[in-house]
C-alpha cells in the first residue's frame, strides 16, 4: 500500500499503537494501518498527538492472543474526539514550544556529556 507524506502510521500487530508521521511517500505491509488526513482541517501532527493520548483505546480493542492484533475493521471503527480548528492550532503552537524546549535540553545534556568526557580524558 502506498503511503503519502503526512499520513499517520499506526502499528496493529505486536506492540499496538506505535506511530509515526510519514515524511515521504513510501510503502507498508499489512501490519501498519494508515490514517490519511483528508482535508485542510485535519492536521497530521494533531492527529498524531490525539492517537498517542488514546493509545489505550487501540490496545484495548486488540485481540488477547500471544501476539496482539488490532484488525483493520475494528481499527476503522475507533472514534477519536475532534476539536475546532482554533483549539487545534493553539494546541500545536504550545506543543511546538515544548518540543523545542526538549530539543534544547537534549542538546545541553549531550554537550555536558561531551565536556565531562573531555575532562576525564584530560585528567587520565
Amino acid at each position: 500500500r502506498t503511503i503519502q507524506k503526512g499520513d499517520v502510521l499506526v502499528t496493529c500487530v505486536g506492540e499496538i499503537g506505535r506511530l509515526t508521521i510519514a515524511d515521504q511517500t513510501c510503502c507498508a505491509n499489512q501490519q501498519i494501518n494508515i490514517i490519511s488526513p483528508y482535508n485542510k482541517h485535519v492536521d497530521s501532527l494533531f492527529l498524531y498527538y490525539n492517537i498517542i493520548h488514546h493509545k489505550d483505546t487501540f490496545v484495548n480493542n486488540s485481540t488477547r492472543s500471544v501476539v496482539p492484533i488490532l484488525v483493520k475493521s475494528t481499527f476503522e471503527e475507533i472514534l477519536l474526539p475532534d476539536f475546532p480548528i482554533s483549539i487545534k492550532k493553539q494546541f500545536l503552537l504550545k506543543m511546538e514550544v515544548f518540543e523545542n524546549l526538549q530539543q534544547m535540553a537534549k542538546s545541553q545534556i549531550s554537550l555536558s556529556q561531551q565536556l565531562k568526557q573531555e575532562l576525564i580524558n584530560k585528567i587520565f
